[in-house]
């Protein structure tokens, strides 16, 4: 049996047993009908122009976890005969060093010690029970969702806020294409755009921040939204993907408190609007 029958087909047969058990899953930040709704509650239409097609409105997840799990799985967690195993794989298959599908199979073939093995990353578990929560999720302009994942900031959500404060503060357009490269970089500055003028005349960049309920992702001095806040320290300065485990758990535990404070700043404001509504 090639390595390839071996593992993979333990996650192909997990994948089929959880779409009979539970349907088949969508991308929840652009297709879930409840984000739909709440989208269009918390967001001004003009705001949500750019991230509409076919009427349904387009989002994106902030914080991922592909990056950061792929490079906790073959930096820390996986075993000398586990990596000849993939790197057999990749040989015949071609592909990513390590992939989602690939850690699927994984924890398909043995749940108890891979998930034993997680427990050695201080935060990793707690990020992925909040990372497809309401506090991750926002409304992104058409056709750029997948740019940021392949970009330069490697889907890291506090290098695509630097790079937007520039735009605002600095006004520097050029680093609008490290977040979604140049094809989609006009209908990106179109979206960042339409936060430019604001109903109370706030600056661009606080009223981009607070719009989209970003806050907790900021330093804010005497109410004035500043620098994004680093998911790690040296982030700004030093490489664009973690280089401990240091670095990665401090990555999972910012990103969890990011994610848990925005859920609850979304759903009290989300609660208010659907008393406005009823009354």
């Amino acid at each position: 049996m090639s390595a390839e029958d071996n593992i993979m087909k333990y996650g192909a047969d997990f994948s089929q047993a959880c779409k009979e058990a539970f349907g088949k899953p969508v991308d929840a930040d652009s297709e879930s009908d409840l984000l739909q709704t709440i989208y269009r509650i918390l967001w001004k239409d003009k705001y949500l122009k750019e991230c509409t097609k076919d009427g349904r409105i387009k989002g994106d997840t902030m914080h991922s976890q592909n990056t950061t799990l792929a490079i906790v799985f073959r930096e820390i967690l996986e075993t000398d005969f586990e990596r000849a195993e993939r790197e057999s794989i990749r040989n015949d298959k071609g592909g990513q060093s390590v992939s989602a599908r690939y850690i699927i199979s994984r924890y398909a073939k043995d749940k108890k010690n891979l998930i034993k093995r997680f427990d050695s990353i201080k935060g990793l578990k707690e990020f992925i029970a909040v990372y497809h929560t309401l506090g991750n999720f926002i409304p992104f302009p058409v056709h750029c969702n997948g740019p940021r994942g392949s970009g330069n900031t490697k889907d890291y959500w506090d290098l695509s806020l630097y790079y937007i404060y520039e735009y605002y503060i600095n006004n520097v357009d050029d680093p609008l294409r490290d977040i979604v490269g140049n094809a989609k970089r006009d209908v990106f500055r179109k979206w960042l755009d339409s936060y430019k003028v604001s109903d109370d005349g706030q600056k661009s960049w606080d009223n981009f921040i607070n719009e989209n309920y970003l806050q907790d992702f900021v330093n804010i001095t005497n109410g004035t939204c500043g620098l994004p806040k680093e998911l790690w320290s040296g982030h700004f300065s030093e490489s664009v993907a973690p280089n401990s485990k240091e670095e990665i758990e401090q990555f999972y535990s910012n990103a969890s408190a990011q994610i848990m404070a925005r859920g609850s700043r979304l759903l009290i404001e989300l609660t208010k609007r659907m008393e406005e509504i009823d009354t």
